[in-house]
């Protein structure tokens, strides 16, 4: 996987884990819209023989924005077991830019600021417990007149 996806994981999946909208009424839904991505997101990806443990946690600054610290952990088996070979991680902001739509589906358009690679326009969306992130341009995907991506990848981090 390319270093945009992992930075795009790590923002939004630093933006997961979230509590419920409160008051009593058995209400899910988020408070704010930031609050769905809030927590930690985590998932075991293959890579050439080897695997890696990607982690982002997310915690919120604002009802649109929140801090992400992303972990890459290198494994040298498929599945994520062992002793870790290396590792990476990163920091930064996500910052919610509205919505868009893809397909059927409405997903956030998120800004992610990385304190090692600067900005990334990115998309996210929350389906069954698992953060799904768009295809960016660097993977291989095309992104609209507004420089988000236009698909959604077909890997996720899942809610821890």
């Amino acid at each position: 996987m390319k270093r945009s996806y992992f930075a795009g994981m790590a923002l939004v999946a630093a933006a997961a884990l979230t509590a419920c909208g409160g008051g009593g009424g058995g209400d899910d839904k988020p408070a704010d819209a930031i609050d769905k991505y809030v927590g930690a997101w985590s998932n075991c990806f293959p890579e050439s023989g080897a695997s890696v443990r990607l982690t982002a946690t997310f915690t919120k600054t604002s009802a649109t924005a929140g801090n992400y610290t992303l972990a890459a952990v290198g494994y040298p088996s498929a599945n994520c077991t062992g002793t870790s070979a290396a590792s990476a991680s990163d920091t930064g902001t996500a910052v919610l830019q509205g919505t868009k739509a893809i397909g059927a589906e409405t997903v956030d358009k998120v800004l992610f600021t990385s304190t090692t690679d600067g900005p990334e326009k990115q998309v996210a969306v929350i389906r069954n417990q698992q953060l799904v992130l768009g295809l960016s341009a660097d993977d291989g995907g095309a992104v609209d007149a507004e420089g988000y991506p236009t698909t959604l990848d077909n890997v996720a981090l899942l809610k821890q």
